[in-house]
């Protein structure tokens, strides 16, 4: 079974609520819950979008277009890649690429989440650290400090 964010962020509400969904059990519906996962979405769609307009137009690239080696690409920003490592995948909402300070040496690819309220929670640092950790896994090499864009102001998470 492939471990994905949803699935750890379960885990981190409720280890039952995690077994229940690796079985594949399904839940009833919440309108709560539904909401939340919008608003969420909402945010992040913004976010993503609020940011990449400060942008060139060719330093950013999404989706499938979005190869992860750890070499360095054309694109300082990508949107959505998916990073898969073993049994862990997640989705990155996205990756600010920051080039080497010296030549011969690696540039860092950071990870970032978008959080619509103002405050981190513990389960959201973890979250950004599974990404992180997924990607460094893939890559097979460490990341720097993820980031996490939490209300109107950007902060990291470490």
């Amino acid at each position: 079974m492939t471990i994905t964010p949803s699935l750890f962020e379960a885990y981190l509400k409720c280890p039952t609520k995690c077994f229940l969904r690796w079985l594949g059990e399904t839940s009833t519906g919440n309108e709560c819950a539904d909401f939340d996962r919008a608003q969420e979405s909402s945010y992040q769609t913004e976010g993503i979008k609020r940011w990449t307009q400060t942008l060139a137009t060719n330093a950013c690239a999404a989706g499938d277009s979005v190869t992860l080696t750890g070499k360095r690409a054309k694109w300082r920003v990508a949107i959505g890649p998916v990073a898969r490592a073993g049994d862990l995948e997640s989705t990155i909402e996205a990756i600010e690429q920051v080039p080497a300070e010296s030549q011969g040496k690696q540039g860092q690819l950071i990870p970032i989440r978008f959080i619509r309220t103002n405050t981190l929670t513990r389960d959201d640092r973890m979250l950004v650290a599974f990404d992180a950790f997924v990607l460094a896994e893939m890559l097979g090499c460490a990341t720097n400090v993820p980031r996490s864009s939490m209300g109107t102001r950007v902060r990291h998470s470490r």
